[in-house]
């Protein structure tokens, strides 16, 4: 009877065991999904095409601008009515746009990329090149490029 006992006791244990292995694998694949869906360009819905088109000013554009200057770039939002920049890095700039919340992007996935018109002797093809990386780092994510005239 004792035998039996333990038998079922080990058979108990081993099951409980088991099953809680199984559960807290499962919590932190889901924390991880979690973590990197709030982190990822891919969960902003598609573009809006019609209302994109409709958009005749900077100041109508409520998702993000980016100007692309020879070393940095500036992301720019209107923020109710308000123009609001930040001069950052590439990296940086790939960082700030995963960390905007989905109402900075009421456009779907889609940014305004426009070269900086005022520029210094030589700033022309370190503005292009600059600009290819901003494109190049936007459609690795699938973001929709909306490239407007330097200003």
């Amino acid at each position: 009877m004792k035998l039996i006992s333990l038998s079922v006791m080990i058979c108990w244990l081993v099951f409980f065991l088991g099953t809680t292995q199984v559960l807290t694998a499962g919590n932190a694949q889901n924390q991880k999904k979690s973590k990197k869906d709030t982190g990822t360009l891919e969960r902003i819905p598609d573009p809006k095409m019609e209302e994109i088109r409709r958009i005749r000013t900077a100041e109508d554009w409520p998702n993000p601008i980016v100007i692309v200057n020879a070393e940095t770039v500036y992301l720019i939002m209107y923020i109710d009515g308000r123009r609001v920049q930040e001069e950052l890095s590439l990296a940086d700039l790939e960082k700030a746009l995963k960390e905007l919340k989905l109402e900075r992007w009421s456009l779907g996935r889609v940014v305004a990329v426009e070269e900086n018109g005022l520029r210094s002797p030589g700033d022309n093809e370190k503005i292009s090149a600059k600009a290819k990386e901003v494109i190049q780092m936007l459609e690795s994510h699938k973001v929709m490029v909306e490239r407007w005239p330097a200003g």
